[in-house]
Parts: C-alpha cells; structure tokens; sequence
C-alpha cells in the first residue's frame, strides 16, 4: 500500500469549536457565539479575547459562558457510507481531508447563575426594563419595574477542587465559631436556620441587663429599637444604624436584648426580633438577602456587598 504524506502548505486550516448543545439550526447556534464577525475577531486576536456563548443572545441579562482557544491536532475528514443494492454485501466507505485543525475552543467553564426578569406571577417583564428601541423617549418617564440582579455571582467560571472538610472550630457559648473569635460579651445568639427553635429569650437576665443599660443612658435607645423590630421583625445592621444612627458600639448591648442573628441560610447576617421565627411566616421572602462578592476599585482585596430586599 502507498503512503502519503500532507503537505500543511496544501491543506486548510480549520478552527473547531465544540458547542455544549444539540445543533439543529446553525444560524441560530452562530447568533448564540456573537454572530460571524464576533467569532473571526476572536480567532485573528485570540490573545486578550475570549469566546462567549449566549443561550438567550437577545436577552442583555442573559450572562455568558466564556472559552478560551487550545491547542490540539486533529483532522477532519468526510466519511461517505454506501449502501449497495445486494444487502448481502458490506457497505462501501470513502473518505476525504477537508483540514487539519489546529485550535479548539471547548465550553468546559460553568455558566453563572441566571436570572430571568419575570414578575410575582411569573409573566415576563422584559419589555419594562429594557427599552425598545435609542427611539423610546418616553421610556425614562415610565416606572421601573424591580429587577435589580448583580452583575455577576460567581467569582470563577472554572470548577474548584471542593473538599468537604471543616474548618478548625472553637465551641463557644452560641456554637462552633471560627478559631481565634473573642466570646461574645453582651450575649448575642448566633443560631442557624435549620436548628428547630428560634430563640425567644436573650441569653443574659433581662431584668438585671436592662438595669445597666438604663445606668448608660440607654432606656430611650432600647425602646426605640424595640419599636422598630416591631414594625419590621427582620433587619440588617446597616439598616438599624440608618434608622436609628448614632454611635455603633452602643448597639452591641441593645440588639441581643431584642434579637438573635442568623448565620446561615436566606437571612444570613441579619438580626430577626426574639419570639419571630421568619420560616414558619410566607411574607417573610421579601428579607431574604442575596450575598455576592465583588472587587473594590483599584483594590486588589476583594470586598463583600449584599443585594437583597432584607437591607
């Protein structure tokens, strides 16, 4: 038998991209790369440049998964299967070069968490948040509707190699708590949300705490906050010292007295009033926090900010 050898000056050079679905339209499956043009950018400067696949490309919250090129070697052949008349008889296979392929771009990131904008009773509402057209002048006069997702949750889009070990804890007064964390002076209850009661009492004697608190000068800061767990029964620390201001040591005392705080689950970080269990009350959704992380600018420290109805 012959050999043959390719001469890489006669053959086409052929980029691969593998794409994560079912293609049955190519157009379509084009428009979710970022149309012909965004992919020929990508592949004349693919070094500051990555390739982003949108499953809902008409959709400006829909948030990309993101590939970059790879080398590899491979060939694409044509493999032509014919059937002969006598079934009897094997098939007949013919084959054909059409190129070496040099890069490949495989969508091995994972996707961020996606948020659709749909109202309460699940009807979209699109349409109210992105206008139609630069022509809509009558769009900033219209009400907004509430859909303010961050820009982005995850902080990398590659899979981590997870172990499920626990951090070296310290069981103090309120539970396991990071090594090196000072016992809580004032008594403040930090529970989680699937223990199966919620406090009910501070962890001090009432009576005799409250009389020191009067000794401060306090009484009138106590009631005040007593006053506002009871219009709003979940809250945050930023949120307390919007309504009540003043200094923030002070709140130190006050707060175990009238709540407990959460440290895990949907109300992470927030203070809920003694007695109120937010598990057992459905209005209790709208203090749920979303807690995303995000870099500070010209910090090379990333920072935490909390998105949510709950602040």
């Amino acid at each position: 038998m012959a050999q043959s050898w390719l001469n890489p000056k006669d053959t086409a050079k052929i980029i691969c991209i593998e794409y994560p679905a079912v293609v049955k339209d190519e157009d379509k499956a084009i428009n979710c790369l970022g149309g012909i043009d965004t992919i020929n950018k990508v592949i004349e400067d693919p070094s500051n440049r990555r390739l982003e696949l949108r499953f809902r490309p008409d959709d400006v919250f829909s948030k990309p998964t993101c590939t970059e090129p790879k080398d590899m070697q491979g060939l694409l052949l044509k493999v032509k299967r014919r059937k002969k008349k006598n079934s009897a008889e094997p098939p007949v296979y013919s084959t054909e070069l059409l190129g070496v392929c040099t890069k490949v771009f495989k969508f091995t990131n994972m996707c961020d968490f996606q948020f659709l904008p749909l109202d309460h009773q699940g009807r979209s509402m699109y349409d109210d948040i992105v206008p139609s057209s630069c022509m809509d002048t009558a769009y900033p006069d219209r009400p907004a509707a509430l859909f303010i997702p961050p820009v982005a949750f995850s902080r990398v889009d590659t899979p981590q190699n997870y172990c499920y070990r626990r951090p070296p804890t310290n069981r103090l007064l309120n539970g396991p708590l990071p090594e090196g964390r000072k016992r809580r002076r004032f008594g403040a209850q930090a529970v989680s949300h699937l223990q199966e009661k919620m406090p009910s009492e501070p962890l001090v004697d009432r009576a005799s705490f409250e009389a020191r608190v009067q000794l401060r000068g306090l009484a009138s800061d106590l009631a005040e906050l007593k006053k506002l767990f009871e219009e709003r029964p979940v809250m945050s620390r930023a949120y307390i010292y919007y309504k009540m201001g003043g200094l923030k040591d002070r709140f130190k005392c006050l707060l175990p007295l009238v709540a407990y705080y959460f440290n895990t689950g949907p109300w992470r970080n927030m203070w809920a009033r003694l007695g109120y269990d937010p598990r057992t009350d459905p209005a209790a959704w709208r203090y749920q926090i979303i807690d995303y992380r995000t870099r500070s600018a010209g910090q090379s420290a990333p920072g935490t900010a909390r998105d949510g109805l709950g602040k």
